[in-house]
């Protein structure tokens, strides 16, 4: 087409040209300064998603790839839980926790219990090696953190099994507290009893397949139905590194609940 003949568009009608996608990591957005605003942004957008409405106790600071999280909140799960969130926004390299969790007297006074003397953390798992390991796992690190911040660490650990139903059971993963930590209300760690020797108990063979076995002959048949629990002991050397389920006894919580009090594990 000869270039008389092409259409001329005036000079003002013509569209600008495009310009590059906004970078939220290079560009501030609108009403921001710099890209730390940003950041501070998306990790407020992150603590809203996973805390709703009780994000607006916390406080963001943001410097460069680094955040500080403050404020105070019900429950030390929620604290982890907004930690978690945090650290999961791109570009954060570090979260700096300076979250308090509220706590209450009823809490110290049940720490302090004598009577008191296991801290649990509970865990759903399924019904195989992996879950329970996994669960197993995270609750040592989290027990031994807790008891090594009170300058004590515990040599023995156990584990309550109950509800195996469905191809699920509940963990309930504890230490002895012979110097009792300190506890704040609403966290995970709990206090509860302390199982005792009965004489309904047998040895699995490693492996939670072993533990399955064990726990069907001492429920005599009865493992598939909710009801029976049971529970194990380990030494240090057993769970410090968990490696799995090693060989170990198994013993049975009867229905009026003897073999889960009493007893009182090495410390």
């Amino acid at each position: 087409m000869p270039a008389a003949d092409r259409l001329q568009i005036p000079e003002d009608h013509r569209l600008p040209h495009p310009k590059r996608p906004l970078d939220p990591f290079q560009d501030p957005f609108v009403g921001n300064k710099t890209v730390s605003d940003n950041l501070r942004e998306m990790v407020q957008s992150a603590l809203w998603t996973v805390l709703g409405t009780k994000a607006a106790a916390l406080t963001v600071h943001v410097s460069k790839t680094a955040v500080t999280l403050a404020g105070t909140l019900d429950t030390d799960l929620e604290r982890t839980t907004a930690i978690g969130a945090a650290s999961l926004v791109p570009q954060i390299q570090s979260v700096t926790d300076k979250i308090k969790v509220r706590r209450t007297d009823d809490a110290v006074a049940a720490a302090k219990d004598g009577a008191a003397r296991m801290v649990y953390l509970r865990r759903f798992c399924s019904m195989d090696e992996a879950s329970t390991s996994a669960a197993i796992r995270q609750a040592i690190a989290q027990l031994d953190a807790l008891f090594s911040s009170a300058g004590h660490l515990p040599q023995t650990l156990v584990i309550v099994y109950s509800n195996i139903v469905g191809g699920t059971v509940t963990l309930d993963i504890g230490m002895p507290s012979g110097e009792q930590p300190e506890l704040v209300a609403g966290s995970e760690f709990r206090i509860g009893p302390v199982p005792h020797d009965t004489q309904i108990e047998t040895t699995a063979v490693a492996g939670f397949d072993g533990f399955l076995a064990a726990g069907d002959t001492l429920a005599k048949g009865t493992l598939a139905r909710p009801g029976p629990a049971f529970w194990q002991e380990f030494p240090s050397r057993d769970f410090r590194p968990w490696r799995g389920h090693p060989e170990a006894k198994v013993h049975r919580v009867l229905p009026d609940g003897s073999g889960y009090s009493g007893h009182s594990p090495k410390p």
